[in-house]
């Protein structure tokens, strides 16, 4: 089966005060058509950069140096901004983490989802109405026609987050991608997301990216897991399998810090040191200077990509 999104390469740096930042570098991974994909790690290892850079995105003092990123024929990194447009909501969208910063705060709900449907979609303005309500009965918002008429500051967190989902699904894209959609949400309310948010996936035939810091949400979710570290994919393969039987340090570090199955707080264990500065020059393995299985010949570009077990890769000349 061919893949629905095949990302090669991607490196991706920014112009800071202190230097060039080479937030993500070398990143590669693809998603199958109706597959999840969970992308894990600390803040600031180059998950939301990643999301960006696939939607064009980033920050202005953001540059995608190299990579290439084909979604349907089209190659995200390259195509011409007027191309990116049509792409966007209609070939991917995405739910970003703080809802109520992405959306409109004076402009009601109802309004921003029918603006997608009218642009995106092709709707007459009547039409994608009605299709907004249609989207806000399917996130679960009780009573659509009073909420469409609600600005976002009126709704919950929850709330709020659903109708980001209805925007994204919108135009039925063939991927989501959802930069930490459970962010700032209540335990109870996390799980309604995130059920939701697989029911629709599923239901619809989509593909999800779905970037998240928190494993366990991961592992009960996703398909398959990529595990980034410093800007680097250090670990890549099946859900059971990256949390079972984890083949680089860092990501079994990770599995570490996971509260299940541990008696108690000591059986908790810590990741030492914190993330490299990832200006000027840095070594092959960016996870040298915490790992406690570093020797020498880490230090020696390139950097190898392993599969020591099928469709599993790791990025370790030492894996577990």
């Amino acid at each position: 089966m061919s893949a629905l999104l095949a990302v090669q390469g991607l490196t991706v740096t920014f112009q800071a005060r202190g230097g060039l930042v080479k937030a993500v570098e070398n990143v590669s991974f693809d998603i199958q058509p109706g597959e999840i994909l969970g992308v894990v790690g600390e803040s600031g290892s180059g998950k939301s950069v990643t999301a960006q850079a696939l939607l064009r995105i980033l920050e202005p003092a953001g540059q995608i140096t190299a990579g290439r990123a084909m979604l349907n024929g089209v190659d995200l990194l390259s195509c011409s901004e007027s191309a990116m447009r049509r792409v966007r909501g209609r070939l991917v969208s995405m739910v970003f983490q703080n809802p109520r910063a992405a959306l409109n705060p004076v402009v009601s709900v109802g309004r921003q989802i029918e603006d997608v449907l009218v642009y995106a979609g092709g709707l007459t303005r009547r039409a994608a109405r009605e299709r907004a309500l249609g989207l806000l009965a399917a996130v679960r918002i009780s009573d659509p026609k009073r909420r469409a008429g609600a600005l976002p500051m009126e709704l919950s967190g929850g709330m709020c987050q659903r109708v980001m989902l209805a925007i994204a699904l919108a135009a039925s894209p063939r991927l989501l991608i959802a930069d930490e959609p459970t962010t700032g949400l209540d335990v109870t309310t996390q799980a309604a997301v995130m059920a939701l948010l697989e029911g629709e996936i599923r239901a619809r035939g989509m593909s999800l990216l779905l970037i998240t810091h928190d494993l366990a949400l991961a592992g009960e979710f996703c398909d398959r897991i990529g595990v980034m570290h410093a800007g680097h994919l250090v670990e890549c393969g099946p859900a059971v399998s990256v949390l079972r039987t984890p083949l680089h340090p860092y990501t079994a570090r990770l599995v570490g810090t996971m509260p299940q199955g541990k008696p108690d707080i000591a059986a908790l264990l810590p990741i030492s040191g914190s993330l490299p500065d990832l200006r000027g020059a840095l070594p092959p393995c960016r996870y040298a200077g915490r790992c406690e299985r570093h020797q020498a010949t880490c230090d020696q570009p390139p950097l190898p990509l392993v599969s020591p077990a099928l469709g599993h890769h790791v990025a370790c000349r030492w894996p577990l």
